[in-house]
């Protein structure tokens, strides 16, 4: 019987480090040793007995909290009481918008339109649009719930891309 869970995130071709939660003993791969999908290890020092959770994903992922507006109907900046939301994760494929809401207001497939301001030095503004690629709920028993929206940007035009690009690498750097 498996008494636990380990998520393992892969970048690229990140070194990653499986650890077993009893002992604490520790073992490196790189994401190509990894296999896709979830997998069982048994820790030979102490015979605990855990399962591993591979997300692969292409771009790295920076933790934050900033405001952001969004609508379904157009640009925020244009209409009538958008909906606002935390972004609590940004890579430069998209973002996780945690709102508080109705969760019929939104499902996987819904083209957003969303306009952000980075915060710090540049204080550049993107807006743009994307699609909506998973919906979590949490309060199922509540008319309104905190959502969890998964984001993947549609049009970032290329002066976007670079902007978020710089943004996301200081983020990064400042963190060493």
């Amino acid at each position: 019987m498996h008494s636990a869970l380990q998520i393992i995130k892969q970048y690229g071709s990140q070194i990653s480090t499986i650890r077993c939660q009893q002992c604490g003993k520790e073992k490196k791969f790189y994401s190509y040793q990894l296999p896709n999908q979830d997998f069982s290890v048994h820790c030979k020092a102490c015979n605990h007995r855990f399962v591993v959770k591979v997300e692969k994903r292409k771009k790295f992922r920076v933790k934050i909290i900033m405001t952001i507006s969004f609508s379904k109907w157009g640009d925020p900046r244009e209409v009538t009481n958008p909906e606002v939301g935390d972004i609590i994760n940004l890579s430069g494929d998209g973002f996780c918008i945690e709102y508080h809401g109705r969760p019929n207001d939104f499902k996987p497939g819904d083209i957003i339109y969303f306009c952000l301001l980075l915060p710090g030095n540049s204080n550049a503004a993107i807006s743009s649009s994307a699609v909506l690629r998973w919906v979590r709920t949490t309060n199922p028993n509540e008319v309104v719930q905190k959502l969890m929206l998964g984001t993947r940007f549609q049009d970032l035009d290329m002066y976007q891309r670079k902007v978020l690009g710089f943004f996301l690498m200081g983020r990064i750097n400042s963190k060493n």
